[in-house]
């Protein structure tokens, strides 16, 4: 039975155990993608181009060049910028120009830069510029490489899927352990939804006593020295029910490094907690059991023990009734002989007389 318990509770250690790693690795990877989203936000290429309305003419800076993959010695016309959009982004671009100039207001559009190695994907902005008598005149444009900031939202649209599908409760906190997000796992384990507890303390969900979330500015001394933060916390479900949670706490940077919000993930080790409770039971009993058959040996001991000076006792009372028969009847011969050699002094001492 505890070999058995003991058995079934290093399984789930260890699924728990890789369970953690992975969420390690992903919440590292979320990371990663944050500071590349954040850095491609402010690196990102762009190109800055002019187009006069009346004269036809275009200037360009010299990052349109290097968008656009064409050396400097070129002259600056909008044909070689047509003949780097697709198709569907020509008619954007077009259809974009014509609301500018129509509407007057600025407007921006997503599109693909088709190049000779490798396509990226881009913004473009699009002003337009009055005289005195508002009357457009020139058309200026700012062209974005946005193809980072793509592939990081596209991971970090997975990394959304994975939070909305995994079976784990995934928590979103402010930085005074306010409650601003939650993913549908949390809603199967506790039974609560965002409506609910929406900008409620998530300490107010534990039991009162020492808790990791207690004290905000701990919290933040904790996560700053280590990055992430494990601990086991006892739950108290919509439902009233107890539930053993292993949570990992890891924050999100802004710019400047300090966290902005919390991320936190729970993992449900209440069937674990429930099998080494178990085991500690079965451990005690085991030692119960080892406990009790010492003190029957050493009770069955004495009694053989007593038992067996008592057979040796009687042997030795045996003995001793048969020698002091020998000496009762040794005493009871001394005095008939004493009686005897008595009597015939005192006849020897009569005749002599």
């Amino acid at each position: 039975m505890v070999n058995k318990i003991g058995s079934e509770t290093s399984d789930l250690q260890d699924k728990v155990k890789d369970l953690q790693a992975e969420i390690e690795s992903l919440k590292l990877h979320n990371q990663q993608l944050e500071i590349t989203l954040q850095q491609s936000s402010t690196n990102s290429l762009t190109g800055y181009w002019e187009l006069d309305l009346t004269t036809k003419k275009v200037s360009w800076s010299d990052s349109m060049y290097v968008l656009i993959g064409q050396p400097k010695s070129v002259n600056p016309d909008m044909k070689l910028f047509y003949e780097k959009l697709s198709l569907e982004s020509r008619d954007k671009l077009n259809g974009a120009i014509r609301k500018v100039i129509i509407s007057g207001q600025d407007y921006s559009f997503e599109h693909h830069l088709i190049l000779k190695d490798t396509d990226k994907h881009a913004r473009t902005n699009l002003k337009l510029e009055l005289n005195e008598n508002n009357a457009p005149v020139k058309l200026r444009g700012e062209t974005i490489d946005i193809s980072l900031i793509k592939s990081s939202q596209k991971e970090l649209e997975k990394l959304s899927m994975i939070a909305s599908k995994t079976s784990n409760g995934i928590v979103i906190l402010t930085t005074d352990c306010l409650i601003e997000w939650i993913n549908p796992g949390f809603t199967i384990l506790t039974g609560y939804r965002l409506d609910e507890i929406s900008g409620l303390q998530f300490k107010d969900f534990l039991p009162e006593g020492k808790s990791i979330f207690g004290d905000t500015n701990h919290l933040a001394e904790e996560l700053s020295e280590n990055q992430t933060i494990s601990d086991e916390i006892k739950f108290k479900t919509k439902h009233k029910n107890d539930l053993w949670l292993m949570v990992n706490i890891s924050p999100t940077l802004d710019y400047e490094l300090n966290p902005e919000t919390y991320i936190v993930v729970l993992t449900d080790i209440t069937t674990q907690r429930k099998v080494e409770e178990e085991l500690r039971q079965a451990e005690k009993m085991a030692a119960l059991g080892k406990l009790s058959a010492g003190l029957a040996h050493e009770l069955n001991n004495p009694a053989a023990a007593a038992t067996s000076a008592a057979s040796k006792i009687g042997l030795e009372l045996d003995k001793l009734e048969s020698a002091n028969l020998e000496i009762n009847k040794s005493q009871i011969e001394d005095k008939i002989i004493a009686s005897i050699l008595a009597l015939i002094e005192s006849i020897d001492k009569r005749t002599n007389s």
